[in-house]
């Protein structure tokens, strides 16, 4: 009788070099800890900026006071406007020349030569308050350098913010570098427009270090 004799087979695995997600750089994102309706700590505004805080909190850039923080949100978001005095017949002026800049932004550490992915959630006067606001057209966000230059940089107007759900996304790859700022803001062209932004996320993938 022949002997069978069991197949062995080897398998020979040389280790791939994994990599997971890191944690985000980005500070504060959904603006949770802002303890006033003043822009501080981890971010910084440009402009007429304030931190709507009912219920939650969120962020303003923009117009309209009035508008941009009376909406009842569940969420914080940054919004930014430029200031409206009032008259004493109750009529509203406005004191700076347009077109006027708003924008939020945060210093963050990044490591070098490395494919990142950056989101920012906002939504627009006129898509809140269509009756009453203004499209926008000349919004911006994205990252600049220790210096304040524009890195990489994506435009936006009230129509992709629509398409997109809200939901904006920029990808791009750091140089030598280490230090950047996540921003997002807008010209505004009269007293109607704002915006509210509600979260800013970032992610990459770390090589694994085991």
């Amino acid at each position: 009788m022949k002997r069978i004799l069991p197949l062995l087979i080897w398998a020979c695995f040389t280790p791939l070099s994994a990599s997971a997600q890191c944690a985000s750089p980005i500070e504060d994102p959904s603006f949770l800890f802002q303890p006033s309706s003043q822009v501080s700590g981890y971010w910084v505004g440009e402009g007429k900026t304030g931190i709507n805080q009912n219920p939650s909190k969120n962020v303003w850039l923009g117009t309209n006071p009035q508008r941009a923080t009376s909406q009842n949100e569940n969420v914080r978001t940054v919004v930014g406007f430029p200031r409206i005095l009032n008259r004493v017949d109750g009529s509203s002026v406005e004191p700076r020349k347009y077109p006027q800049w708003s924008a939020i932004r945060q210093t963050v550490q990044l490591r070098p030569n490395t494919n990142y992915t950056l989101t920012v959630s906002l939504n627009t006067s006129s898509e809140i308050d269509n009756r009453n606001a203004s499209d926008i057209s000349d919004g911006y966000f994205g990252v600049r350098s220790a210096d304040q230059k524009v890195y990489q940089e994506m435009k936006f107007d009230t129509y992709l913010v629509r398409n997109s759900s809200r939901k904006l996304t920029l990808s791009f790859r750091t140089n030598d570098a280490t230090t950047y700022n996540v921003f997002a803001g807008f010209w505004a062209k009269n007293a109607k427009e704002w915006i509210k932004i509600y979260e800013f996320r970032m992610s990459s993938y770390c090589p694994d270090t085991e």
